[in-house]
């Protein structure tokens, strides 16, 4: 499996069209087409950058090598953790 497939399983887990992720990456969409049909097949880092810009729950490593998961472990908020801690917002 290479990136592209990688970024059409990433589209299809999310369930979007292919127009709805370009624009959330501000992907050209002719850009991104001519990525999905193989038309082109070099990934550029700028595209990475605004794939991980839009989406920063995508693992990087998982969609440039394919290793590990898909998705970042998600780290919990600062007020989550003031709350495991025994802290309280109210004192």
């Amino acid at each position: 499996m290479d990136i592209v497939d990688r970024i059409k399983e990433f589209i299809a887990d999310k369930g979007l069209a292919l127009s709805q992720f370009a624009d959330t990456c501000t992907i050209p969409r002719p850009t991104l087409s001519q990525l999905m049909s193989g038309r082109n097949s070099k990934v550029s880092d700028v595209i990475i950058t605004k794939i991980h810009v839009a989406y920063p729950e995508l693992s990087i490593s998982w969609l440039m090598f394919g290793e590990g998961d898909m998705y970042v472990p998600i780290i919990a908020s600062e007020n989550e953790n003031l709350s495991a801690a025994g802290g309280s917002e109210s004192e």
